[in-house]
């Protein structure tokens, strides 16, 4: 007897805020982090942990980042972390579900200190594009509006204040 795989989950299409461009990021209730009661592991100063926050408060996922994502003591002392109660991130007054990155250490007291949310990794950079032997020069455009953000290499592009026609307040890429 075939097993069929079972129905994608409503949520999986559901869009995440990075919580670096929230109004408020998400933060554990009383900034404390539920973890399993025994010493922080030596061999890892502070642990990288990326977070998946829904709209009510509730951690859904986590996933351990770098090398002490494959230690079984951390993953032991990780193994209630979702259990963490959090408040959601906000956008303009309304909670939203969101992604975090955040970095926690063996504090002075019981509970981990941490840093949260971290400012997103750096990408690398972007190979030159070579036009007959010589390089070409790209100008980073930044292109926002209320509910999207998103950074463009465009070369022979800058951005302007200039708003279109149809608008008052958006910015606008130019081909120079």
């Amino acid at each position: 007897m075939a097993h069929a795989d079972p129905a994608p989950r409503a949520d999986s299409a559901r869009l995440w805020l990075d919580a670096n461009l929230a109004d408020r990021a998400p933060t554990p209730i009383d900034n404390e982090w539920r973890l399993a009661e025994m010493p922080w592991p030596d061999a890892y100063p502070t642990i990288e942990v990326q977070l998946w926050i829904d709209s009510d408060g509730r951690i859904e996922r986590f996933e351990l980042q770098g090398e002490a994502a494959s230690d079984p003591v951390v993953q032991q002392l990780f193994a209630s972390f979702s259990e963490t109660p959090m408040r959601p991130a906000y956008f303009r007054s309304v909670p939203v579900p969101s992604t975090m990155r955040i970095q926690l250490w063996q504090g002075d007291g019981p509970e981990p200190d941490f840093v949260a949310p971290l400012a997103p990794p750096r990408a690398e950079r972007a190979p030159r594009a070579h036009r007959e032997g010589r390089p070409q020069r790209g100008r980073l455009a930044m292109a926002h509006c209320t509910t999207w953000a998103g950074f463009v290499m465009a070369p022979g592009w800058r951005a302007t204040s200039r708003p279109p026609t149809n608008s008052a307040s958006v910015g606008i890429l130019r081909m120079l």
